[in-house]
């Protein structure tokens, strides 16, 4: 879904946001590009208001004020729900709830 708002989004300069997912996060900037636009990847823990903060800095120095937020940030844990433990259950809640409210 980022990918595809990304690319939807090409005539501006795109900041792809990724944690852990550079690869993916490059593809999509390599299309951005394609369709002639430019753009940077960033990596960010968002359950971490300190790197939050970080990206935010990076993102507004490297290509300026933020136009259009496209928050898409989603995770859920890959194992069935008898093995989800509660550690899993806390971070699937913080990164599918907590962290669009900071």
């Amino acid at each position: 879904m980022g990918a595809a708002t990304a690319r939807a989004l090409a005539s501006a300069t795109v900041a792809i946001g990724h944690y852990a997912q550079i690869d993916q996060a490059r593809t999509a900037l390599e299309e951005v590009r394609r369709l002639g636009a430019d753009g940077i990847e960033v990596s960010a823990d968002l359950t971490d208001p300190d790197a939050v903060g970080l990206m935010v800095s990076q993102v507004t120095s490297e290509v300026g004020p933020v136009d259009i937020l496209v928050n898409n940030a989603g995770a859920y844990p890959r194992m069935t729900w008898h093995e989800t433990g509660e550690a899993a259950w806390s971070r699937a809640l913080d990164v599918n709830l907590t962290i669009h409210y900071r």
